[in-house]
Parts: structure tokens; sequence; C-alpha cells
């Protein structure tokens, strides 16, 4: 019978030592892979958003300080951040209404001879769906447009609804601070870049645009600031308002945009959803 001797042990227990030892080394290296990601370190910000169709756009760090209208931002927004029209059948909930809005839409509509083939910037689109003011104009008017959706998860709901129109899961951001550069979701560890307005409308390659919709939760003036309104020509602009803020807050838009050209064309309130729409036309 075959035995070891204590000679011929010696080689086997080295052998064995090496094979404990690599795998203890192995477990320390994955332990420390594990640690946490850090949101205020830049090097991690690829991390942090993961992987997809927006990893080579956040990828490059600096590009909250490149110019508003940058070729290679412009370059990379329209790779990397757009998400083009879907080639598939509507996956709506309720196929059998038109009109998803307040009543914003059929307004717009009317106001504006039931136009064909339009264009739109729907900021805050949520689902894609519930109370959209942009899907009317989209399935009855064939128009196209912009949808932005700073939420993931409502984001990824607008996806499965299938739009006929590019979407752009970013916040539009609205101060110069280092905290504007990106939107954290404080109920889960997703984190949205903010792009200004005016690269998301320079990478549209759009002039002219029939409806801008607002619904940013009391954020609409600081954002209306950031329209290049001397660039952009726009028609009519819908805005959600919650009815708890101020008079003196919807005087100061109202204000604002008359300074741009624009009247208060008419209002819907929505006491239920605490909501007040006012829809502007543009003298």
């Amino acid at each position: 019978m075959f035995s070891l001797t204590r000679r011929s042990k010696r080689p086997y227990l080295l052998c064995l030592a090496l094979v404990l030892l690599f795998l203890v080394s192995a477990q320390l290296s994955l332990k420390s892979s594990s640690k946490t990601i850090r949101v205020s370190d830049p090097e991690n910000f690829g991390a942090l958003f993961g992987s997809g169709h927006r990893n080579s756009f956040l990828k490059m760090q600096n590009y909250h300080n490149m110019a508003m209208d940058d070729p290679e931002l412009l370059k990379l927004v329209k790779s990397s951040i757009f998400q083009y029209p879907s080639s598939s059948t509507y996956n709506l909930s309720d196929t059998s209404i038109m009109d998803f809005s307040r009543g914003q839409s059929r307004n717009i509509d009317k106001a504006n001879g039931q136009k064909e083939r339009g264009y739109f910037v729907d900021i805050g689109a949520g689902n894609g769906e519930t109370g959209s003011v942009s899907l009317y104009f989209e399935r009855e008017r064939h128009w196209t447009g912009l949808l932005i959706e700073p939420s993931l998860e409502l984001y990824n709901q607008m996806i499965n609804k299938h739009r006929q129109a590019v979407t752009a899961n970013v916040c539009v951001r609205i101060n110069a601070t280092l905290d504007g550069r990106f939107l954290k979701d404080p109920t889960t560890t997703n984190v949205t870049p903010c792009l200004w307005l005016k690269t998301l409308l320079e990478a549209t390659e759009r002039t002219e645009i029939d409806l801008l919709n607002i619904d940013v939760k009391n954020e609409e003036l600081n954002l209306l600031k950031t329209v290049p309104f001397d660039q952009i020509n726009m028609k009519f602009i819908s805005i959600a308002i919650s009815m708890e803020m101020p008079k003196s807050g919807v005087s100061d838009i109202i204000t604002f945009l008359g300074g741009m050209g624009f009247n208060a064309n008419t209002q819907f309130d929505n006491h239920v959803q605490h909501t007040r729409d006012i829809v502007f036309e543009h003298k």
C-alpha cells in the first residue's frame, strides 16, 4: 500500500499552505472592494450612476464645467443621455382616453388651431401617461418632442409606455452651485445628473417649440429663468403649480412670463390633487 513518508509530506503541506494563503487574500480583496462609495467623490460617479446608456457620459467627470453649448457635451448628450422614440405600440393603462391632462391639452389644441406635427418639451414628464399634457398631441396630432424625468422609477415606467418621443433621465439644472450637478433620491441610492435646459434644447437642434410643459414642484420660477427665450421661439407654456404656493409666488411667475411676451390664457384648478395649472400663450 502506498503511504506518505514524513519527507514526502512536506511538498504536500507547502502546496496546501499556498492554496489557503490565496483563498484568504481573495477574501480580503472582496471585502475591500465592497467599501461604501461616496457621492462626494467625483471619481466614483461612474460606479454610483451605474452602467447603461448614460455611463460614457457620466464617466466624463467635468461635464458640469463645460459650456452649455460645448459641441463635445452636445454630442455626448445625444449619444448617451437621449433615448430615442420607441417603435413599439403604445402600452398605456387605458387607450380609450384621449386627453390625459387636467384640461390643458384640449385648451392648447383649440387655441393652436389643432396644429399637426408640432414639437413639445415636457419637463417633469412623470410616467408618461398619468396627467400628461404632451401625450394628447403625440397621439392625436402626431407631434414629437423631448420628455424629461429625473426619477429613475418614473422614467422606467415611462419607457414601458412606448412614447413616440425622445426621453432623458436627467434633471434640469437651476443653479450653478456644486450641489446643482446632480440630484440625489433620498429614498434610494439613485443619483441623476443635472444639465442646463439650454444644453438639452441645443441637443434637440430645435429653435421652434410649440409647447413647453413644466411640472417641477415649487421650482417653476427658478427653472423659467434658465429658459433661453432669446434663442428659442415658444408658443405655449403650461405650468403645474401647487395650490399651497402663495399668491405672491404665482404673481411672480405671471409677471416674469409677461416680461417674456406671454399672457396667462387659462387656469385649471384641481382641488383633489391640490394643483393649479396655468396655460400661457405668446402674444
